[in-house]
């Protein structure tokens, strides 16, 4: 295959995206993001057979671009892991590792899914190539004598469930504190929240990824908000030899920790209920061996 990676102009110069651009045959800039027809007109001569989009809806433009017949073959994955819905996307590919049983799955899609049998994606070790030394407790200012519970998905994923969840982990366990990120989160929002948590609840603002990372490193376990779960946070847990608890829910966004688990030969921190998830959590809390 000759790869032709089409991207807009941008001003980064980090090792991953240097890494990127020396894998690929050609580097296309679409720079004019304003003349969607120009844009179009070019990506047509180029006669493509194969076009793929990693992550439909994330971008405005991508999405643009999908609703255009570009290549016979046009496929999207998981960049952003639900169905396009666009008919002009043929096919998404998954694994089996992560969704259900095929004919369910399928249901969810509009595209052909195809599963493999593996991750589907790979992912550079990106902490030894920048060799990085993660902050201690003391310089992020946790306490030392509690359980620091690590919740720092998207707020978005948090619902009022989670949140009252959560509220009957630290009642049994009263030494503990709860991290959340506030990333577009108003100040009433955080209020009522820890009002129910009755103020055991710590939220950041949102971190570089080193110190991001110092949090997970510092912190005893990791508890994934449910339906909408988490990803990249949990292989960032992972190579840092942290537990996270997961309830599996049956659409893509909610089953990312159960195939790394799957991968791992793991299943213990995999719930069912949230009676399951505060149970499990108080266990290896208590039980640090």
């Amino acid at each position: 295959f000759e790869k032709h990676l089409l991207i807009h102009k941008t001003e980064q110069n980090s090792t991953l995206y240097n890494e990127l651009l020396k894998k690929v045959d050609r580097t296309m800039y679409l720079n004019d993001i304003n003349n969607f027809d120009k844009n179009i007109e070019i990506l047509l001569e180029e006669n493509y057979d194969i076009v793929v989009y990693p992550s439909i809806g994330m971008d405005c433009m991508s999405n643009l671009f999908a609703h255009c017949r570009l290549a016979p073959i046009q496929i999207t994955t998981w960049g952003h892991s639900i169905t396009s819905g666009i008919d002009t996307i043929d096919y998404y590919i998954s694994s089996s590792l992560y969704e259900l049983p095929y004919k369910q799955s399928q249901e969810f899609y509009s595209e052909k899914l195809i599963l493999l049998k593996n991750m589907t994606t790979y992912y550079v070790d990106y902490m030894k190539l920048i060799k990085p030394t993660f902050k201690t407790r003391e310089e992020l200012k946790l306490p030392k004598d509690k359980y620091i519970i690590c919740c720092m998905q998207n707020i978005v994923k948090i619902n009022k469930e989670f949140i009252y969840m959560l509220l009957q982990i630290i009642t049994k366990l009263p030494n503990s504190i709860i991290l959340f990120n506030k990333y577009n989160l108003k100040e009433d929002k955080i209020n009522k929240i820890q009002k129910i948590l009755n103020n055991k609840a710590i939220f950041l603002d949102n971190l570089p990824v080193i110190e991001f990372n110092s949090y997970i490193n510092c912190s005893d376990i990791l508890l994934e908000p449910y339906p909408f779960g988490g990803c990249n946070t949990s292989l960032e847990a992972f190579s840092k030899g942290k537990i996270i608890i997961t309830r599996p829910s049956r659409f893509l966004p909610g089953r990312f920790t159960l195939g790394f688990y799957k991968k791992l030969g793991i299943t213990e921190p995999i719930v069912k209920t949230y009676n399951e998830f505060i149970e499990k959590t108080v266990y290896y809390l208590t039980h640090k061996k």
